[in-house]
């Protein structure tokens, strides 16, 4: 009677924050609070929504880039790489839901570190995972020189070379100190000793100072261009093109993502980064090699939102044959490009230019003017 006396509740007894038990295989109790198993349980689920939406957010646009991309534009080298990434990344974070709902996520083995009921296909989620982030890292790092090379085919040929020398170092070096904190997460995986926690730091600044770079770089690239386009009296970058331009062809927003991950409690949200990137550099290459027609594109006003979703083929004209016609009928203005002090006379003149994934050849200078230099 005594026993049962002391297992009432007192007064002041709370619920929420008592002490559960775990019982061990040799009978040893291990107390965990209830806060403890919030935060166990939350954790969970706070990470496995981080990562359904970079599943959702790369599974659509891996189908915008598939049906926008033509047929002989997917075997340049960056529609190959800007594809892998996005399956790269849906399989990377595919394996790390898996991670949650394996053996590994048990409560009794979180609690106990006990993880002898782990099969060997928890493992192999686990090794994949960690692997498929570094192929993903490859790919990304890959993608974003081949962006440097085409961003700054303008540029003198000196500046040109040592740009893309110096952020082939960035990239190589993201690389590689990823490469070591991977083959030391897979060893940690399979037992072999504990995972270093400063090599896992390094390689997350690397990336992160690697991103920054290259948002440095584009974002410089184009405010190069609007000044160059101003001092030319070109108008083609209107207030709505420079922030979808600002959006999709920088890396603005994974930089912060990249740099907010060491200032929030948030789990997980350093992988956003890398999603971040491999979505917006198939959205830069869709966007770059959109083929803009129109004088009203580059228009300033209430409606530029429309007159810059119409540069994809969205635009629906009342009079179509009125716009064929002055389509036709306007006149060239300005040189053909920066570079050169041809006018509009020289109609000829054809212009080879790749942008992004795309190749175009134009034989107008009105078309010339309203490519991104």
């Amino acid at each position: 009677m005594a026993d049962l006396a002391s297992d009432v509740p007192s007064a002041s007894f709370n619920p929420f924050d008592q002490v559960v038990f775990f019982r061990m295989a040799d009978g040893t109790k291990i107390p965990v609070d209830m806060a403890g198993l919030r935060l166990y349980a939350q954790y969970a689920i706070r990470t496995c929504i981080n990562y359904a939406t970079q599943i959702g957010a790369s599974i659509i646009l891996l189908a915008i880039l598939l049906v926008l991309t033509k047929h002989e534009k997917r075997r340049s080298p960056i529609f190959i790489f800007n594809t892998l990434s996005l399956i790269l990344n849906i399989l990377r974070t595919v394996f790390s839901c898996l991670y949650f709902t394996g053996a590994w996520w048990d409560p009794y083995s979180y609690f106990s570190g006990d993880y002898s009921p782990i099969t060997n296909a928890d493992i192999a989620g686990s090794v994949a995972a960690t692997i498929l982030t570094l192929a993903l890292v490859i790919c990304i790092e890959i993608s974003l020189v081949l962006q440097v090379r085409v961003v700054c085919v303008t540029i003198p040929k000196t500046q040109r070379y040592a740009l893309v020398v110096l952020s082939s170092l960035f990239a190589l070096t993201a690389v590689a100190i990823r490469f070591v904190a991977t083959v030391l997460n897979v060893q940690s995986i399979l037992g072999v000793h504990t995972t270093a926690p400063d090599v896992a730091n390094a390689s997350n600044i690397t990336i992160t100072i690697s991103i920054c770079f290259f948002s440095l770089v584009f974002v410089g690239k184009l405010a190069l261009a609007i000044r160059n386009r101003r001092r030319l009296g070109l108008k083609q970058f209107g207030p709505m093109q420079i922030i979808f331009v600002m959006g999709c062809n920088t890396l603005v927003i994974p930089a912060i993502f990249s740099i907010l991950q060491y200032f929030t409690s948030t789990p997980m949200l350093g992988s956003q980064a890398l999603t971040l990137v491999a979505i917006f550099l198939p959205l830069s290459a869709i966007w770059a090699s959109t083929k803009v027609e129109g004088e009203g594109v580059a228009s300033r006003g209430h409606d530029a939102h429309h007159k810059l979703f119409g540069s994809f083929g969205w635009r629906r004209d009342r009079n179509p044959s009125a716009v064929s016609e002055s389509t036709s009928t306007a006149p060239l203005r300005g040189p053909t490009s920066p570079m050169s002090h041809k006018t509009a006379d020289s109609e000829t003149t054809q212009v080879d230019l790749e942008i992004g994934n795309e190749t175009h050849v134009y034989a107008t200078a009105d078309k010339v003017n309203r490519l991104f230099p």
